[in-house]
């Protein structure tokens, strides 16, 4: 250990020296080195309450990341870029628990890349290189190597007044030691667009081949699309139409004995849950951003249950659910996550669990895979909880619903299309009608051998009474069929008055009506009324109001919800500022439980001078009926930076929740970092906390050092 501390400070000693004695770039335009170095100290005591034993570990970690980055103008419409990432991390590990092994742990990562790029003005061309090579040496574990090569080449055409054509090429091949794996993915990509008068038109082709050379297994898909918009506006602006028609073919053929997966039929809309501590009767929520889901937190944060997953809008064919990451895996596997899979067919009724089958991380295409005996439901979700990572994060991009056909398909097919129109019609100055019409067509070869159709259409008015009042209004039916059969008709409207008394005070009345029939005749109705109330009553002072009341009928239950929900914001003076806010709901069901919920949230934040920040903020949530839950946090944080240029800054920060269940957690941070110059960070950062649930009680110290250098 001490020599791999004593080796990186040598390294950093000699990037300082390279800026001392090579001050001025040397043959290329832009020559960038940066060097991250950290070392940190982690002390973690586990406490079980059924054993009533106690076991200790000690981890030391000193990674340290060495980057080149290096462009030049070899000519003035030709450019290299180029560059690389040498990155190790290493964690020595010590415990007193018998039943865990000691010893070092490293990761070491290789990243080169070249690029080169010709740029003409109309012509573009570009070629690249990419390698990505990782050695892992887990404790008592064999060491294993991964290799990424990547290659990749553009091509673009833009003259003026015709059109635009660009062509794309990429490999990757990937492959392990000890090999357990060896595939490579070939795609090509052929785009064309072309604008005329009140036209756009574009097509695309693509073709993507993987091949697992482990199972003499491939996989190769091409696809088709072509568009048609049309935009135009007649009797002086009065009158606007526009529309567009969308086609596409799809083909993937398979070789080999291997798993056959597509894509599931769309469309489909993401779905989720922040808080989803009872997943069988909860409801996915508005306000989910699945991109905003991170599955790692740092150790002084509470690991709140999650969900996330897919609405298809009509009952849909599933067995396999991929989890498409953002951030690179960096090692971690799906089974450092507790999965939870539920499925429904229709709005407010329980969540049934059904069984995973397999669970894989696919280091090539950064993504989990889960599969499950094949369902076909409108609803499915996931239900997991983060895990402890300091600062790391692994966000969540996208999730892609697939189905597996059977194993003698060799080929399959699918072919699609939409088209759409758009009126919009001024009456006058106050008035404004339009309508809106879509339909698409899904007709999906053997084995599924299906055609899926839907048919959108709706009306809409809006006009404005006067300076205070407005309206909206729009009706609309929805109908979805399969094989000629219809799957569910649906009826809408909603309407809304809109009314601004004065600048400082305005309303917004809206009323929501829907009607859903089915295949097998069960008719749902939801009613929906809402009011929000906007003043600002003095300067300094705003609040805002929400109340509505929503009514659920299905055969079989009847759901009544009404809800409050109130905030404001105070700015007595350029110092301070608070914000708070209120919210509570009450729900009634005709075959449950009734059910209530409540919060409440206090942000206080006050800058007494430029360098000085504080802030509090207090939270608390209670949850009753069918479920009892109270839950309340608290944080307080301190930023200080007492140099004017802010070269030095200080933060602290405390956090505590606690829930009656007996789940608490409190975290204390401080941190501070130091611009020593313009190249060189230094951030020294100290945690410790507690954390308990019913099983164990958990207490850690945790010590970092951070140097960084930039040239």
């Amino acid at each position: 250990m001490r020599r791999a501390v004593l080796f990186s400070i040598v390294c950093g000693l000699a990037v300082q020296l390279f800026g001392f004695v090579f001050p001025a770039p040397l043959h290329a335009d832009s020559l960038t080195l940066m060097s991250i170095l950290e070392y940190e100290v982690n002390d973690l005591e586990i406490y079980d309450k059924g054993d009533k034993e106690t076991t200790s570990s000690t981890t030391t970690s000193f990674n340290q990341r060495y980057n080149l980055s290096l462009q030049k103008e070899i000519y003035p419409t030709l450019r290299l870029n180029a560059g690389g990432l040498f990155e190790r991390e290493r964690d020595d590990f010590e415990t007193d628990d018998p039943g865990s092994s000691e010893g070092v742990s490293s990761v070491t990562s290789l990243r080169p890349y070249a690029d080169l790029q010709l740029n003409t003005g109309p012509f573009k061309a570009a070629v690249g290189y990419r390698r990505n090579e990782i050695k892992r040496s887990p404790i008592d574990q064999v060491t294993t190597r991964s290799f990424t090569d990547e290659y990749s080449a553009r091509l673009s055409w833009e003259p003026v007044e015709l059109p635009e054509v660009s062509l794309a090429f990429s490999r990757n091949d990937f492959h392990n030691d000890p090999k357990t794996r060896e595939q490579s993915v070939e795609s090509y990509q052929l785009k064309s667009r072309y604008t005329y008068d009140r036209f756009d038109f574009s097509y695309s082709h693509s073709s993507n081949k993987t091949s697992n050379k482990m199972q003499d297994f491939e996989i190769h898909s091409q696809a088709d699309e072509g568009r048609v918009r049309f935009s135009d506006s007649y009797r002086d602006g009065k009158l606007s139409l526009s529309g567009g028609l969308r086609a596409r073919y799809n083909r993937t053929d398979f070789s080999g004995s291997g798993e056959r997966r597509i894509d599931s039929s769309g469309p489909w809309a993401t779905i989720g849950t922040n808080d989803d501590e009872f997943p069988v009767i909860s409801e996915p929520e508005d306000s989910f951003s699945l991109n905003a889901i991170d599955l790692l937190i740092d150790q002084g944060e509470t690991a709140v249950p999650f969900s996330f997953g897919v609405d298809f809008s009509s009952p849909t064919t599933v067995d396999t659910l991929l989890i498409n990451l953002a951030d690179d895996l960096n090692g971690h596997r799906q089974d450092e996550f507790i999965w939870e899979l539920y499925v429904r067919d229709e709005e407010m009724t329980d969540w049934q669990p059904v069984v995973l089958l397999t669970r894989m991380t696919n280091v090539v295409e950064n993504r989990f895979e889960l599969t499950f005996a094949e369902q076909k439901v409108r609803y499915l979700k996931l239900v997991t909880r983060p895990i402890v990572a300091d600062g790391e994060t692994l966000k969540i991009e996208s999730l892609t619903p697939q189905v597996t056909l059977p194993p003698d398909t060799s080929s399959y097919s699918s072919f699609d299309w939409t088209g759409d129109m758009q009126l919009t019609w001024r009456l006058s100055d106050k008035t404004t009608a339009g309508g809106d019409l879509m339909y698409r067509e899904q007709q999906l070869s053997s084995p599924l051998s299906r055609t899926k159709a839907q048919l959108n259409g709706g009306l809409r008015l809006s006009h404005r009474f006067n300076d205070v009042y407005s309206t909206n209004l729009r009706l609309s039916r929805t109908e979805s069929r399969e094989d000629g059969e219809t799957l569910q008709t649906s009826y809408s409207f909603s309407a809304a008055l809109a009314a601004r008394y004065l600048e400082t005070f305005s309303q917004n009345l809206s009323y929501s009506f829907s009607l859903r029939e089915d295949s097998w005749g069960r008719v749902s109705t939801t009613n929906g009324l809402f009011l929000r109330s906007n003043m600002e009553l003095y300067r300094g002072l705003s609040l805002y109001v929400d109340n509505g009341y929503t009514r659920l009928q299905a055969e079989t239950d009847t759901v009544d919800s009404l809800f409050l929900r109130l905030g404001s914001n105070i700015v007595p003076n350029r110092w301070l500022n608070l914000n708070l806010s209120y919210g509570s709901s009450w729900t009634s069901r005709s075959q449950g439980d009734d059910s209530w919920d409540q919060n409440g949230r206090l942000v206080v934040t006050w800058v007494p001078t430029t360098t000085l920040s504080l802030s509090a903020d207090l939270f608390m949530s209670q949850k009753g009926g069918n479920v009892d839950r109270t839950t309340a946090e608290q944080r307080y944080s301190v930023s200080w930076s007492p140099l004017r240029d802010g070269t030095l800054s200080f933060a602290f920060s405390y956090n505590q929740s606690q829930k009656d269940t007996g789940e608490s957690a409190w975290s204390l941070s401080p941190v501070l970092r130091w611009q020593i110059n313009s190249k060189t960070l230094l951030t020294l950062d100290y945690a410790l906390g507690e954390r308990e649930d019913s099983n164990t009680l958990i207490n850690y110290e945790n010590v970092g050092l951070s140097l960084r250098f930039y040239y």
